[in-house]
């Protein structure tokens, strides 16, 4: 994971010459119409913005950060997790940060915004059950809406449940549908 994280940190920071930037000079020199600069400004002011809000943040390993919370978001691609974390060392040089798709953000709205996540709903814990399962302990964890980032805390948003056990885990509405999905052998 961290070679991971330390290669996504050095691919992002490294300066990358594109099609795109050769096209733009090209196009400034030999082309006198301002339509065309006008539109090559604004593309170019898309895009600072959007590196803007995708820097990463680099946590300190020296902080001993905890993994404190999981909320749950759609992205598109079904349920990720944006996971809090806190550092146990109280050093006010340690900040409090969001790994969303194993990228690291300050804030909770911009990694939401970096990762085009749906910010309608972000879930966080509401209650845990333990229960049997095939005579083994499985568990489901019920989310409600109200998490870190979300545009509109009063929205209404419908509860959601991940189910654990050892015969399968998922996103399911009921008891009913995860017992079909996940039978005991």
């Amino acid at each position: 994971m961290l070679v991971l994280f330390t290669l996504l940190s050095c691919i992002a920071s490294a300066p990358v010459e594109t099609a795109d930037d050769t096209v733009e000079t090209d196009t400034d020199t030999d082309t006198d119409s301002d339509t065309d600069t006008d539109s090559d400004t604004d593309a170019d002011s898309d895009a600072d913005t959007d590196t803007d809000v995708d820097l990463p943040f680099e946590p300190d390993s020296d902080c001993d950060y905890l993994d404190m919370n999981s909320h749950p978001v759609d992205c598109g691609s079904g349920w990720d997790r944006m996971i809090y974390w806190t550092s146990m060392s109280g050093d006010p040089a340690c900040p409090d940060f969001y790994t969303l798709n194993s990228r690291d953000y300050l804030d909770p709205s911009q990694a939401l915004l970096s990762q085009e996540c749906d910010d309608t709903c972000v879930y966080s814990a509401s209650v845990a059950v333990m229960f049997l399962h095939c005579e083994l302990r499985s568990e489901y964890i019920s989310y409600s809406s109200g998490g870190p980032g979300q545009d509109d805390p009063a929205a209404d948003c419908p509860a959601i449940n991940y189910y654990m056990s050892a015969y399968g885990s998922g996103w399911y509405d009921t008891m009913e549908e995860f017992k079909a999905d996940s039978p005991c052998p």
